[in-house]
């Protein structure tokens, strides 16, 4: 007979790699779990690189456009190119009017296009349009210059940078739905603000009804709780002052500038950043920041209720032109009618007839803009300006150690300049 520890010792062995799989599907269980988490942030990933690689490209035809006019012009006296864009859009001009929607006012749309152009590729960012992407067309040529003879040197930074944690800060998630919606209008507004198409008034109507829900819903953050103010204007200059300052001086410790024009440039850019920073650590400094932090407050609710305002008295004035006939009411008598409903004291046209439902709703909407808005907003006043107080006290610690630290770098790039 066998011998009982023998089979036993053989069972246990035939038991044994089931055992040592269990801890093999578990690894394979969380690796599957990391796999599929990790699938949306490559798929972030991806959109994003997208996104950067479409804007990169809009920002150079920018600043090519701009200095082909630039060298035109200083060549020959004279820019020859605005005779193919006036051709582009008499081409433009010739389609909107094939499906009817003919602008208006056709002056003005090669002006509209190209402030809607520098808007959209600047991200409807006040920052980017304001300050970067001009600063970028300036030294476009020299940018160009560098990136053809420092192609693989940036391009190897970059990989750098991207293995990094915490160079790029995360931003918010929220679009800038209130510039798109105010640049969307505007634009329609200059352009058909008097047409009598029923199809151009209708898209107008749709504009001025999606911007009044937007701001609607963004009066009501006066009145939550107050928590976590930031700005991203300050917080965008200190990054992008931090981020142009720390390049020149890896260079300089690392001994890889090949001559003095580039540490020159260096300095030019870093006083830029360092006027910049300076100017605004100065209007945070003191009472008069505290002070300039209410004012501010003040300024925002009043801008929010006049462009609500202004938005409603829009809306119904082309929902009035829509409901009574276009060729009959010019736009300057449905404004009258419009703001008759909205604000007290004015009398409507009495020639005017409009429907039933429009002097109601129009009512409504002025209830709402003045009733439940404007009351609890003020309510809350003295919160928010305790709020914005604190945080332009927290930003003027930042813009100071940020003046601190440029000041230190530009000194260090100079003393290297003088230097054999």
């Amino acid at each position: 007979m066998p011998d009982e520890d023998a089979i036993q010792s053989a069972n246990s062995s035939e038991q044994t790699p089931p055992a040592q799989d269990a801890p093999r599907s578990n690894e394979q269980g969380k690796l599957s779990t990391e796999r599929k988490q990790r699938r949306p942030l490559q798929g972030q990933t991806r959109s994003k690189q997208i996104r950067n690689g479409i804007k990169q490209v809009a920002w150079r035809l920018t600043g090519i456009w701009c200095w082909l006019h630039f060298i035109v012009r200083f060549i020959w006296g004279r820019d020859v190119f605005c005779g193919f864009e006036g051709a582009l859009v008499h081409e433009l001009i010739k389609g909107l009017t094939t499906i009817g929607f003919s602008p208006g006012n056709q002056t003005i749309l090669p002006s509209i296009l190209k402030i809607g152009w520098l808007i959209a590729i600047s991200g409807f960012s006040l920052l980017e349009l304001v300050i970067v992407l001009p600063l970028y067309v300036i030294t476009f040529p020299i940018d160009m210059l560098f990136l053809l003879i420092f192609h693989d040197t940036l391009k190897s930074q970059l990989n750098q940078n991207k293995t990094k944690p915490g160079l790029s800060p995360p931003r918010s998630k929220n679009a800038p739905l209130t510039t798109m919606g105010v640049t969307a209008f505007v634009g329609w507004f200059l352009l058909y603000g008097d047409s009598d198409s029923r199809l151009a008034l209708l898209i107008g109507v749709l504009f001025a009804g999606g911007l009044f829900i937007i701001r609607i819903y963004a009066a009501f953050a006066y009145a939550r709780p107050v928590e976590g103010l930031k700005s991203a204007f300050i917080e965008g200059c200190i990054r992008f002052s931090l981020q142009s300052a720390q390049e020149p001086l890896r260079k300089l410790n690392a001994g890889e500038f090949k001559n003095k024009i580039e540490i020159q440039i260096s300095i030019k850019v870093d006083q830029i950043f360092y006027w910049i920073i300076l100017r605004l650590t100065l209007m945070a400094r003191g009472k008069r920041g505290k002070g300039r932090a209410a004012l501010l407050v003040l300024l925002q609710y009043t801008s929010n209720l006049l462009l609500l305002g202004a938005v409603t008295i829009l809306f119904w004035a082309l929902v009035v032109r829509m409901v009574v006939l276009p060729e009959s009411l010019p736009l300057t008598e449905a404004l009258i009618v419009s703001a008759s409903h909205v604000l007290p004291g004015l009398s409507p046209p009495p020639e005017v007839h409009i429907s039933l439902w429009v002097e109601a709703f129009s009512s409504i909407s002025a209830w709402i803009l003045f009733v439940i808005y404007a009351g609890p907003a003020a309510s809350v006043f003295p919160t928010l300006q305790q709020a914005y107080i604190d945080m332009i006290g927290g930003y003027y610690k930042m813009l100071r150690a940020t003046a601190v630290v440029l000041k230190r770098h530009i000194k260090l790039l100079n003393d290297a300049l003088i230097r054999p």
